[in-house]
């Protein structure tokens, strides 16, 4: 399995610690390798329900889902803001167990237009665990994985 940067570009062939638990929080989350999201129904800033297949359809995206109880997923969003200006798919933060749409969170610098919610009715399609980055192709089918943000931004050795 492989793992890809915001950039589209291979990061590591060779499962590395952080990537095995990285992909047990995939599984965790109930989600799998090849498997679709494109009929996840988000709820768009203005409130309008969306299927993930229209937000990642030209090109794919890179989806972070977050909830804003989890401490760590609301501390890494500044980070995901700085990571989303080097990347070649659109990043789409994704609020899970929402009551009602979000027009932003706190961290995060994107544009409304980038930011979805998972309505609590709908959580039954969405991850059972965050944060969580998978990358979907323009079809919403899950093909890599992003298990860090610090790993995107530090440095290249």
């Amino acid at each position: 399995m492989l793992t890809h940067s915001l950039r589209g570009e291979v990061v590591r062939e060779t499962p590395d610690r952080s990537y095995v638990g990285a992909v047990d929080g995939l599984r965790r989350a109930g989600y799998e390798f090849g498997m679709s999201l494109a009929d996840l129904r988000l709820t768009g800033c203005d409130g309008h329900p969306v299927a993930l297949r229209s937000v990642a359809a030209e090109k794919g995206a890179v989806l972070h889902f977050v909830d804003r109880s989890c401490d760590r997923c609301v501390r890494d969003l500044a980070e995901w803001s700085e990571a989303a200006s080097l990347s070649k798919l659109p990043l789409i933060v994704i609020a899970c167990n929402e009551a009602s749409p979000l027009k932003g969170i706190d961290g995060f610098a994107g544009d409304c237009e980038s930011l979805f919610t998972i309505l609590a009715p709908a959580m039954a399609d969405g991850p059972r665990a965050v944060p969580l980055t998978v990358v979907v192709n323009p079809e919403g089918v899950i093909t890599g994985l992003i298990p860090s943000v610090k790993r995107l931004l530090a440095p290249a050795s």
